[in-house]
């Protein structure tokens, strides 16, 4: 028996937290894999889920993580507001090939800007399946540089 059996999945507390927060939203859970993806759709309260920068989607997104964790349940957190991470990632899959295309052209390491963590994870991912660089992050606090640099062959 698991420490936590209150805990019924990441949804189960996320619709917690929506009420709490008094928020009206739908959310619904589906696990491919390893992944937990969590999509939530909201009318009027968007900006509130997401925040400026997504630093509240990406909070909400760890809180949901720890608390797998701590249910004992595997697998990685994905959450999705109204489709905008969806979005996000597909610019981030768009500036990881063009930041290869760099090193590609002139054999030499590049930089990223200042990334969130599920940020440079799109990175590191599209970096991984092309296979013929590699990545690292660098830096302090959340928000830190991922350096794509070639292979040695």
């Amino acid at each position: 028996m698991k420490e936590f059996d209150y805990i019924r999945g990441p949804a189960e507390v996320l619709d917690f937290i929506l009420e709490l927060m008094d928020v009206d939203g739908r959310v619904t859970e589906k696990r491919d894999g390893e992944v937990v993806r969590i999509d939530v759709e909201v009318e009027d309260d968007e900006e509130r889920l997401v925040g400026e920068r997504f630093e509240t989607m990406e909070s909400l997104q760890y809180i949901l993580g720890v608390m797998q964790a701590v249910a004992g349940e595997d697998g990685q957190v994905y959450l999705d507001v109204n489709g905008r991470r969806t979005k996000r990632d597909r610019g981030v899959e768009e500036m990881a090939q063009e930041l290869m295309d760099e090193v590609y052209d002139f054999g030499e390491p590049v930089r990223s800007k200042r990334l969130l963590p599920s940020e440079r994870r799109v990175i590191h991912r599209v970096a991984e399946a092309d296979g013929k660089v590699r990545t690292f992050s660098i830096g302090d606090g959340l928000r830190k540089v991922v350096v794509i640099e070639p292979t040695e062959e």
